[in-house]
């Protein structure tokens, strides 16, 4: 009798902690509705950097998509934000590509191998919108970005694995080192120094996108 007793009060006990997690979860996190476009989610087209970014072969959201998480991010910080001069979902990074890469590809060799996976057509669904800080000598810094699933990102990243990286250069080239990420907002223009950006699903979720068609006139 005891032993039932004991084991109904540990039951008991986990109802009661996934029924206050779950509470905490709905009270923490929001659930928003962004108007896109279907169309807006695939046929990103593969563009070269022109030097000044963090990476080097990207794929160019379109301006409507991006103004749309821009919009949510703001709204969920409660101030404008600074934007990227040229949205861009990355690739391949460039310090990656110089210490591990360019022995054997060159941009060209990047974009082509990307349009041969179908990347430029494949479809990007966005998981949430994420947020994340740190404090840096100079203050607080906030990164807002849309992290998205994309099996064909993962499939282009593992295929850019050098065959014979003793020729590739001095670093090692990690496939999982970059996750479909798109940076739509930060506390500064200081973009750069947050690649390589990670992504923690239990941690840097700020509000569930919903995706919905723009309302027809």
């Amino acid at each position: 009798m005891v032993k039932h007793r004991l084991r109904a009060s540990l039951v008991g006990a986990l109802v009661l902690v996934v029924v206050a997690f779950g509470w905490w979860w709905l009270r923490n996190r929001t659930v928003v509705s962004v108007s896109i476009a279907p169309t807006d989610l695939a046929n990103w087209p593969v563009i070269v950097s022109d030097g000044s970014d963090a990476w080097v072969v990207g794929l160019s959201p379109p301006a409507p998509l991006v103004a749309a998480f821009t919009a949510e991010a703001a709204r969920q910080a409660g101030r404008r934000l600074v934007v990227p001069t040229r949205p861009a979902l990355p690739l391949v990074l460039r310090a990656e590509f110089e210490d591990a890469l360019q022995g054997v590809y060159g941009t060209d060799s990047v974009v082509r191998m990307a349009h041969d996976a179908g990347i430029d057509a494949s479809p990007f669904q966005p998981v949430c919108l994420a947020h994340r800080v740190r404090d840096e000598p100079g203050g607080r810094a906030d990164i807002y970005f849309v992290p998205f699933e994309s099996p064909t990102f993962q499939q282009l990243r593992a295929d850019l694995t050098p065959t014979e990286p003793e020729h590739a250069g001095i670093g090692v080239y990690d496939p999982a080192l970059l996750s479909p990420l798109l940076i739509v907002g930060a506390s500064d223009a200081n973009l750069d120094r947050w690649w390589p950006l990670s992504f923690d699903r239990a941690t840097d979720c700020v509000a569930n996108l919903v995706t919905s068609a723009p309302a027809q006139n």
